[in-house]
């Protein structure tokens, strides 16, 4: 399972870059900020639905 970061974290410019086989693959936890639920940009339902497709085709 090839983990990537997503264009949502384009703007963490501050976060040092990490290598995939320096991760814990194990003990790896998903969390994650929506500013645009926080925003109300766009439709929460389409938000969180656009969202969900993505983060499964990422992590699986």
């Amino acid at each position: 399972m090839p983990l990537t970061r997503s264009l949502s974290m384009t703007s963490l410019s501050g976060l040092r870059l990490w290598e995939e086989e320096d991760l814990p693959v194990d003990d790896l936890l998903l969390f994650e900020v929506a500013w645009e639920v926080t925003n109300k940009v766009g439709g929460i339902y389409t938000v969180i639905q656009t969202k969900a497709k993505i983060t499964v085709d990422e992590w699986g």
